[in-house]
């Protein structure tokens, strides 16, 4: 392949291909990727003068590399305003808080408290509505010998059940609605596709979250059923039949 460069014709192979590239526009067709170390002085011997200044340099490090140290010796070879931006510290925050900046923390911890909040509502309301229904059964169950203990275990296995099933297909739901929904924000505000592409991934401490939060909330659930049961009244209920 040949380009021109400085009234140039500069002749390149091309070793490899890519689709994208963090410095190219989503407008750019077609781009060239090439080693400064080589190309300039290249340049330089064919017509004298060097090449045009890089808008930005892209720098690897070893993995024995110290970035701080790296960051400032870059700076103090920069002009004032230029900057360095520490990829690998992007990533490690984007990793360890993906909702970071924006007022997205406390929106978290709100959300996860109302999740939880509704939960222990949903949860507790049905927990006592069952045992207020079933106040015949659990009656006849005490006078037939079973334990207070046992009545309880008996109603906490119905609580575990459902709250296993509810959490179980909410979370396949759930994770299936929002693969859904952010599929619809991998393009820009003009519409086209966004480069490099979005890559869905779950964060594993906030989905640990939620589920200990409905764990508890379930857990109080049957903590709000065995209220319930003791505060039946079995001669009564026995007497009157209702």
């Amino acid at each position: 392949l040949r380009i021109k460069d400085n009234n140039q014709v500069v002749p390149l192979v091309i070793r490899d291909v890519t689709n994208y590239f963090p410095t190219i526009q989503p407008s750019s067709a077609l781009f060239l990727l090439a080693a400064l170390e080589d190309y300039s002085p290249y340049i330089n011997r064919i017509s004298g003068r060097r090449p045009r200044p890089p808008g930005e340099f892209w720098v690897s490090l070893e993995d024995t590399a110290d970035r701080s140290q790296v960051i400032l010796s870059i700076k103090e070879k920069l002009p004032i305003f230029a900057f360095v931006r520490d990829g690998g510290a992007v990533v490690d925050l984007a990793q360890r808080n993906p909702l970071a900046g924006g007022g997205w923390n406390g929106l978290t911890i709100l959300s996860v408290s109302t999740l939880t909040l509704a939960a222990l509502l949903a949860l507790g309301t049905f927990a006592v509505v069952s045992v207020h229904a079933s106040r015949i059964d659990l009656t006849v169950v005490r006078a037939l010998g079973f334990s207070r203990l046992q009545t309880l275990l008996a109603l906490a296995l119905e609580r575990i059940v459902v709250a296993v099933l509810g959490i179980g297909i909410g979370s396949a739901l759930g994770i299936w609605l929002g693969w859904w929904v952010l599929g619809f924000l991998d393009i820009t505000a003009s519409g086209q596709p966004i480069i490099p592409p979005m890559i869905v991934t779950f964060h594993g401490g906030l989905i640990t979250l939620v589920l200990v939060s409905l764990v508890m909330a379930t857990a109080v659930a049957i903590l709000f059923a065995g209220l319930a049961e003791r505060r039946l009244k079995a001669a009564d209920l026995l007497r009157i039949g209702q």
